[in-house]
């Protein structure tokens, strides 16, 4: 799956972040599993996979 341009966008601006606070960007797994119920989106899902960016660059055209 490639990225759309706002989900890679979202990506780059996180690990940019990430990296500027001296942060791993690996998300906490207890936290991560909460968002990805809280949002509907399957269990496994993390950082790593597109559908987590697709997901958050969609909640900038709502």
């Amino acid at each position: 799956m490639t990225l759309s341009p706002q989900a890679q966008q979202e990506k780059d601006n996180y690990y940019a972040l990430m990296g500027a606070l001296g942060c791993e960007p690996v998300a906490d797994p207890e936290g991560q599993l909460c968002f990805n119920r809280a949002m509907g989106l399957p269990d496994n899902t993390t950082i790593e996979d597109d559908v987590y960016w697709e997901f958050i660059a969609s909640l900038w055209q709502q």
